[in-house]
């Protein structure tokens, strides 16, 4: 189980020296690794928390996380803004807490293309020349 924490009004500092005011929840926006909020008066960005209990413990620690995101940042690939990518890298008090992202409106995730059920489910009848497809777009953008 997930250490979930509600940072729902709170300021967070990115590196670029911005100051990020968390909104709401993004409906249907949570996983694994954490939670999506939407950020005040950017209504194209949306932040991507860390739960809690998630990069603890080295060698993936939240040290280990910030550098990674810095990496990803300086990176910037041409497709990006159609990407969860870091654009920003987010504290509370110094400890890096997540990242902002651009805010996908996308009716669909990447991994409803994944799960064969969830795929069979939504596009029955794709054939494995759109699966190639997928696979060659996404290639293309990373």
């Amino acid at each position: 189980m997930s250490i979930t924490k509600n940072y729902t009004g709170l300021t967070l500092q990115g590196t670029t020296g911005t100051s990020y005011t968390v909104g709401a929840a993004v409906s249907g926006g949570e996983g694994g690794e954490g939670r999506v909020y939407r950020l005040r008066g950017l209504p194209d960005l949306a932040a991507k928390i860390y739960h809690e209990d998630r990069y603890t413990y080295p060698p993936r620690d939240r040290t280990y996380m910030d550098r990674k995101l810095k990496a990803m940042l300086r990176l910037h690939p041409s497709a990006a803004h159609s990407l969860a990518w870091p654009v920003d890298v987010l504290y509370l008090r110094g400890r890096m807490v997540g990242y902002v992202m651009p805010l996908i409106r996308s009716m669909h995730k990447i991994y409803d293309v994944c799960r064969p059920d969830s795929r069979r489910q939504l596009f029955p009848q794709w054939s494995w020349n759109d699966l190639v497809k997928v696979a060659r777009n996404m290639s293309r953008c990373l």
